[in-house]
């Protein structure tokens, strides 16, 4: 970019957030006699999640990839080449809290660019939700978020279960290119905060897969999946593979604290790690 490039970017970003502001002042004094104060309030975070949504966090992040654009990925990935979701699961959602939308350190931006039906969905973004609800009012899917059912209190389901369903299923039904249905997959961009409270709020309905066992593995069996989860590279005193304590080959990146748990890995790993679980070719 050019220096006036950059300037005329930074301008605009400024330009935005300065109206923006403008309007959510303006919607809490013209808005006061006509509108709850709850009204009120889901206005204004409808507005700052369009204004994220189309300006993101930083004015100079690839609006693909998610990097900044002097270090983008996108060339890394073929469009031409994407790989295909395993039979019997129709679509993949990676549903972000709007907070974390173009946020550089996320990885769930990565999945579109590399798999077919794949969607990035912005939690509290009007369009977005109501794509989200249409899928989920489907008679003819099944859904399932990537995050577990520690306390039991909601309807689970394992990737036992899943494999069994797809097996079940008449073959007819998953022929490539229908619109028949099948396992919608959903996986939760955001902070465990933020991630846990935007879970809660998904109808009862929609199932709950715990990945910790299948994470275990992937990250601490060099012969699973041919070894893709783990630096060889790097070995412990013993020569041993990475210890699965931080089993990520993300972690050093990635602000987590002392004590992480096993299953502690991004958005992207574990992802990948439920496809592959259900037939994606490595």
């Amino acid at each position: 970019m050019t220096i006036e490039q950059v300037d005329e970017a930074i301008n605009a970003r400024k330009m935005a957030s300065t109206t923006l502001n403008e309007q959510l002042i303006a919607i809490e004094i013209d808005k006061k006699n006509n509108m709850t104060a709850a009204e009120i309030g889901r206005r204004k975070h409808q507005m700052i999640c369009q204004h994220r949504f189309n300006h993101f966090r930083n004015a100079f992040v690839c609006k693909k990839c998610w990097t900044f654009t002097p270090i983008c990925v996108c060339h890394l990935f073929d469009a031409d080449v994407k790989a295909q979701l395993p039979k019997g699961v129709a679509k993949l959602i990676v549903w972000t809290h709007h907070d974390e939308y173009g946020r550089t350190s996320n990885t769930g931006s990565l999945l579109p660019l590399g798999l077919h039906d794949c969607q990035i969905l912005m939690k509290g973004l009007l369009e977005h939700e109501q794509i989200l609800n249409e899928i989920l009012c489907r008679k003819d899917v099944t859904p399932v978020v990537l995050w577990p059912d520690k306390k039991g209190k909601r309807a689970s389901t394992t990737i036992a279960n899943l494999k069994r369903e797809i097996a079940e299923t008449s073959s007819s039904t998953w022929n490539e290119g229908n619109d028949n249905g099948g396992i919608v997959l959903i996986s939760i961009e955001g902070t465990w905060n933020t991630a846990r409270k935007m879970v809660n709020k998904l109808p009862p309905h929609v199932l709950r897969l715990d990945l910790s066992e299948e994470i275990r593995l992937n990250f601490t069996a060099p012969e699973m999946n041919e070894g893709i989860f783990i630096d060889n590279r790097i070995t412990t005193a013993s020569g041993s593979s990475p210890s699965p304590s931080a089993p990520s080959l993300l972690s050093p990146l990635r602000r987590q604290g002392k004590g992480a748990k096993q299953d502690c890995v991004s958005t992207l790993e574990a992802t990948i790690v439920a496809l592959l679980a259900l037939g994606l070719s490595v």
